[in-house]
């Protein structure tokens, strides 16, 4: 169930999104953004108080390329509240109402762990991939775990694909033992 604030945010966020026609713009930095301060070290920049607000807007634009304002606006309202945490959930709400807003239902997400970043190009590939294997749209929610080594592990639903470097060493391992 999606907390009454996300909703709040989210709705807000489509409005203007729609109405400055930046749904596919805002639609991948909010993703984007939401994909960076799963990482802790930069999560942990954001929220040190003593940086000023704009050398941390500056490093986030370093690491995601240029960013509307709005997604600006709405990360320093996050973290002024101490809520940056619900940047992933407000960037869910946000993806769900731009697909209905598309006319896509009965789509399924699709939680895909890597060790590093994919490419909007490789996200995009793999949704593609992944709809047409499962016969339904498919929207992919990225993570970083740099402790799977390498690969990628695919949770759709009750079906887990794992295909990373560490469950192939440790059945290697077994295997050898």
């Amino acid at each position: 169930m999606v907390s009454i604030e996300v909703n709040r945010y989210s709705k807000a966020l489509f409005e203007k999104a729609k109405e400055q026609d930046k749904l596919v713009d805002w639609e991948t930095q909010i993703r984007r953004f939401g994909q960076l301060i799963s990482e802790e070290a930069f999560s942990s920049f954001l929220k040190d108080k003593d940086v000023p607000w704009e050398k941390k807007a500056e490093a986030s634009e370093k690491r995601l390329g240029q960013l509307d304002s709005e997604i600006l606006n709405l990360v320093a309202l996050l973290l002024d509240k101490d809520k940056l945490e619900l940047l992933s959930e407000i960037s869910d709400e946000f993806q769900k109402m731009v697909d209905r807003y598309r006319g896509i239902s009965g789509v399924e997400k699709a939680e895909v762990i890597t060790a590093v970043p994919l490419s909007d190009k490789d996200i995009l590939e793999l949704g593609e991939n992944l709809s047409q294997a499962f016969k339904k749209p498919v929207t992919i929610q990225t993570k970083i775990n740099p402790e799977i080594i390498g690969g990628i592990i695919i949770k759709l639903g009750d079906k887990i694909i794992d295909g990373s470097l560490r469950t192939r060493l440790d059945t290697l391992r077994e295997e050898v033992a």
